[in-house]
């Protein structure tokens, strides 16, 4: 088992994690950016690299845990719903913090009768 609680191959985990990134990548291409190492950018990645688990859990019905006497259950669609959704948050407040900050600001002047 590897550090992500989850059994699935490193290929697998790997696969998942990329095609979030890939996702991220999109998002921030529509404004010119690019995937940083910003906690915010970093933070975007694992909730959607985690609402990736989850959503694969779904498709293939792994998902309930049990353990001796312990089930659980998630409701998995809201789940990665909320993950997804907290992460396009994180990366719509690095959007707007890196297009604020590199915003060119014009300035026209006009001049009348040569002055």
């Amino acid at each position: 088992m590897s550090l992500t609680g989850s059994e699935l191959s490193s290929a697998i985990l790997q696969a998942i994690i990329d095609d979030g990134d890939r996702e991220i990548d999109a998002y921030l291409g529509q404004f010119n950016l690019s995937g940083t190492a910003a906690g915010a950018v970093q933070s975007a990645s694992l909730k959607l690299g985690k609402a990736g688990l989850l959503d694969r859990a779904l498709q293939t019905g792994d998902l309930e845990a049990s353990e001796g006497e312990f089930t659980s259950s998630v409701d998995v669609t809201r789940a990665v719903k909320a993950l997804r959704d907290a992460a396009f948050a994180l990366l719509e407040q690095y959007r707007d913090s890196q297009t604020s900050i590199s915003a060119p600001h014009l300035t026209f002047v006009r001049r009348i009768d040569g002055r």
